[in-house]
């Protein structure tokens, strides 16, 4: 830190550091998205041939057999249409 004084020390991990997440909290982030990607999915797409919607644990599912990775950093909506891309690729 190049200097002993305790305050600026503070300042400096304030500023440049980085905030550590448990396991837990990372596995329910990882799992809170998963889930909101499946339900907009549910919301926004039908089954082609029976015309009725999917349900979330035919996503959930479906979204785990095509090997789909939630990434924490990108945005819901984009990894919703990655995802449903992604799906019909492999359904």
């Amino acid at each position: 830190f190049q200097t002993k004084d305790e305050e600026s020390i503070c300042k400096i991990i304030l500023l440049e550091g980085q905030v550590q997440i448990s396991d837990l909290e990372r596995e329910a982030q990882y799992e809170n998205m998963s889930r909101e990607i499946a339900t907009m999915i549910c919301t926004k797409c039908v089954n082609p041939t029976s015309c009725r919607p999917y349900t979330q644990l035919q996503i959930r599912n479906a979204m785990k057999d095509a090997e789909f990775v939630v990434h924490p950093t990108k945005n819901v909506k984009q990894q919703f249409l990655d995802c449903v891309k992604l799906l019909k690729k492999k359904g």
